[in-house]
């Protein structure tokens, strides 16, 4: 790839191009267009307006990517300039003088900045035929710059230049990809417009409204990525082309507005300007278990089942089925509960299972994280994978607090079966043993069910425990403790 002009290679040409030019006075007058554009033109920026007021070409064969899109001010004549299309726009035509036209509108970036491009009549109309540009390389040359109605800069493509779609000698490598222009949802909130993409994971709601004496729609739903959910409102024509969407799309909305709802909510509103669509085959990143944190929504993952409570039902009545369920992967574990369809499903899978996980949620219940994946979820059966086996924690790196963990040791000592009661009167069994590893002991408190079916383990067995959780005793010493989901089994 050829390199860039430098600034020294700019001053270089023009002044062998004007020979009665000093140095002094070119700086003076690159110094005079710095002044000029407010401080926001570089030297490199200054040295090519200068040379085109003075009618000097520096820009041929300068380099294979031209310009840097930060470099670009207004009133440049021939612009030659790469970066990748984050937002393409509809074609649009228009009717001036009596004749017919077509521009076609682009955002493109090139790590230094980003910039407007207007492509006119002919080069419109083959940029459309040429379709799906978002997230292509493209290289205009030839173009010309001018201030938008807004302010900022303007890249314009017309009669003379030309729009290259992933041209040879550009490497697609020195431009960021699409994803570093897309905001992750938690960070929308005040920003003025967001680039964001994300699953549904709430049933879409249509309503109309009137406006200038037709009926037009509003479309309102929950996207959702592994940092949070926003309410997408999609207006007008953006409604009617998303009008068919459903829980589990996956939908990427460029250049919506960001707005305050009613209630005080984030909102991403697709107006005239965004530019919304289904991504087809796009699903929710999936997440390990040691990334999720509480508040998600239309978490995706692959886990491997632990262990399973029982089926049973709450409610009136005969009640919605749910179930409890222990899931671990290589990074840790986490509870889940399964509803309706989803927990009749789970109950009928061996302990062990690779399962898929997609559009679940998770909330802070008690000390512990738990995934909930109700109606909206979806819970599939996956190939089976060794390698989402928990980790395994040294008994001299357990940390109070530290969540739930999997463990393996020597039982060392045992206290039998009893029956205690406990704070709140509630008469239980209990036993606990006492585990050594080689990096230290623990005692392992084991209560009601899990007390129950561990109570043919032997001193001098080595045992592994998942699902067990450490907090510090009254005396100050760690202890692990059990829940209803906790795995004992012997390995010897």
């Amino acid at each position: 790839m050829v390199r860039p002009l430098g600034l020294n290679e700019l001053i270089s040409k023009i002044l062998s191009s004007r020979p009665s030019l000093s140095e002094e006075k070119l700086r003076e007058l690159m110094e005079e267009k710095k002044r000029a554009y407010g401080g926001l033109l570089s030297d490199e920026g200054a040295a090519r307006l200068v040379a085109q007021e003075l009618s000097i070409e520096i820009g041929k064969g300068s380099a294979v990517g031209g310009m840097k899109v930060k470099d670009l001010v207004a009133g440049l004549s021939d612009v030659t300039v790469a970066g990748r299309v984050i937002i393409e726009w509809p074609i649009r035509e228009f009717e001036s003088g009596g004749r017919k036209g077509a521009v076609k509108k682009l955002m493109l970036a090139d790590g230094t900045g980003e910039v407007v491009c207007l492509a006119w009549n002919e080069k419109a109309e083959a940029l459309q035929r040429e379709g799906g540009l978002e997230g292509k390389v493209l290289k205009v040359l030839h173009g010309y710059t001018r201030e938008g109605l807004r302010g900022g800069v303007e890249l314009h493509v017309g009669s003379r230049g030309s729009a290259l779609v992933s041209p040879a000698g550009v490497d697609d490598e020195d431009f960021p990809k699409l994803d570093a222009f897309m905001n992750k949802i938690k960070d929308v909130e005040g920003l003025e417009r967001a680039n964001v993409g994300g699953t549904v994971t709430s049933l879409p709601r249509v309503a109309t409204f009137e406006s200038n004496g037709s009926t037009r729609k509003v479309l309102r739903t929950t996207l959702s990525d592994s940092t949070g959910s926003v309410t997408l409102v999609a207006w007008g024509e953006q409604a009617e082309r998303i009008e068919g969407v459903k829980i589990g799309d996956f939908i990427r909305v460029m250049n919506g507005k960001v707005k305050v709802g009613l209630n005080g909510s984030i909102e991403v509103h697709a107006e005239k300007q965004a530019v919304l669509r289904i991504v087809e085959g796009k699903a929710g990143e999936e997440l390990k278990i040691s990334k999720l944190k509480p508040g998600m929504r239309g978490v995706s993952l692959l886990a491997k089942l632990v262990k399973a409570g029982g089926l049973r039902r709450v409610g009136r009545a005969q009640g919605e089925a749910v179930l409890e369920g222990l899931l671990g992967d290589e990074t840790g574990l986490v509870i889940a509960r399964f509803w309706g369809e989803n927990a009749k499903f789970v109950s009928e899978l061996e302990e062990g299972a690779s399962i898929s996980v997609k559009f679940a949620s998770t909330r802070l219940k008690g000390r512990f994280l738990t995934l909930s994946v109700n109606g909206a979820g979806a819970v599939n059966l996956a190939a089976p994978r060794s390698a989402l086996s928990p980790p395994t924690t040294k008994i001299g790196d357990l940390k109070a607090g530290s969540g739930l963990v999997a463990v393996e040791g020597v039982v060392v000592d045992i206290s039998p079966l009893k029956e205690v009661e406990t704070s709140r009167g509630e008469r239980v069994e209990v036993s606990s043993l006492t585990l050594n590893d080689g990096s230290g002991e623990a005692t392992l408190t084991l209560w009601r069910e899990v007390a129950k079916e561990s109570s043919s383990i032997k001193v001098g067995q080595k045992i592994r425990v998942v699902g067990a959780f450490p907090k510090e005793r009254w005396n100050g010493k760690l202890e692990l403790s059990s829940l209803r989901l906790t795995k004992v089994e012997a390995l010897q």
